[in-house]
């Protein structure tokens, strides 16, 4: 069976890189969720590993770093990944997108927009050890209350499996709101779309569609999301990914 190895960021450590306030908690919390929904699942085993072990642990099918940022300025937003290869890269976009069809409204980061997300000793460490399939996930800013209140462990848990291609649960979870179907809009560029079950249908060029959604809106029928260009590319992308035939 295909082992994931998902590394809980700085769990372990007292002194050095020790994480944001209260990282060390959540991605031990993620942790907790990936063992409870995914091991077994689709025909994958879970190991979860600290900080800092053996390197032999590192070894697997799959490696995801989870980690939360940090910021002194409680005004700061945003999730990213970061990878060494393409393997990673897909591994990484493909859990990015599934992040945000399963609910994460918050903004993202350029990919490996640090030196040490690139390069973080994790992934090297799996990858040495054959684990090429790695990528470390920042799930969104710990000191942000925004953020926070989208980063639930099992969100973070089910997009995991989505982007390994383990079976999902039946219906995806809502943004808000007690309608399966949600407006997406973008304002810049100007995009529209009507995400439902599952699926994002563009209604950028049709007026008649956008008339419509925006009645809807109007008359709380249905949500209003409003995302950036970037969060609209992802969950375009997890769209396709949702309809790709994996739903348990």
């Amino acid at each position: 069976m295909p082992t994931l190895v998902l590394q809980m960021g700085h769990a372990g450590r007292t002194k050095g890189a020790t994480g944001a306030p209260g990282e060390q908690a959540y991605t031990q919390e993620v942790g907790a969720a990936v063992a409870r929904l995914l091991d077994g699942r689709g025909g994958w085993l879970v190991r979860l590993i600290v900080a800092d072990p053996p390197v032999a642990q590192y070894r697997g099918d799959a490696f995801i770093a989870v980690h939360a940022d940090g910021s002194a300025n409680p005004a700061v937003r945003g999730a990213s990944v970061g990878y060494q290869n393409d393997q990673g890269r897909v591994l990484a976009s493909s859990w990015a997108g599934a992040y945000v069809h399963r609910g994460f409204t918050g903004p993202w980061h350029p990919d490996n927009y640090t030196v040490n997300l690139a390069q973080y000793y994790g992934v090297s460490t799996a990858r040495a050890q054959g684990n090429h399939r790695a990528c470390i996930i920042e799930c969104g800013t710990i000191t942000n209350a925004d953020d926070r209140s989208v980063m639930a462990p099992d969100r973070v848990a089910w997009a995991i499996g989505d982007a390994l291609g383990i079976l999902r649960p039946p219906e995806p979870e809502p943004i808000r709101g007690s309608s399966d179907d949600m407006i997406i809009t973008c304002a810049t560029p100007n995009r529209a779309g009507i995400l439902s079950g599952g699926m994002l249908l563009d209604i950028t060029d049709d007026p008649g569609a956008r008339g419509s959604a925006q009645s809807a809106i109007d008359k709380s029928v249905v949500a209003e999301i409003r995302v950036t260009e970037q969060t609209w590319d992802r969950l375009a992308a997890a769209s396709r990914i949702a309809g790709s035939g994996a739903q348990a």
